[in-house]
């Protein structure tokens, strides 16, 4: 296992210990846990923004697919 073999390459310098390691576990955790909290408390984005900002100039196909969107069961003035 390649994150082993980084921790006892540490470890035996002196660079790592278990101390190290729960910390870095605990701070992963806290952030992840304030990540997860901040994303479910942000809108989600409006559907049309899938569309933009990949291409210069939208192809055609997927301007059907917007339009097709935007208008399906899933559009925000269809939403209840």
């Amino acid at each position: 296992d390649p994150i082993e073999r980084v921790r006892g390459y540490l470890a035996k310098r002196g660079l790592w210990n278990d101390g190290a390691d729960a910390e870095l576990r605990s701070s992963i955790e806290t952030r992840s846990r304030e990540a997860v909290a901040k994303a479910e408390r942000t809108a989600p984005p409006r559907l049309e923004t899938l569309f933009q900002d990949v291409y210069e100039k939208l192809p055609w196909h997927l301007g059907e697919q917007r339009d097709a969107l935007l208008k399906g069961p899933r559009a925000p003035s269809s939403q209840h």
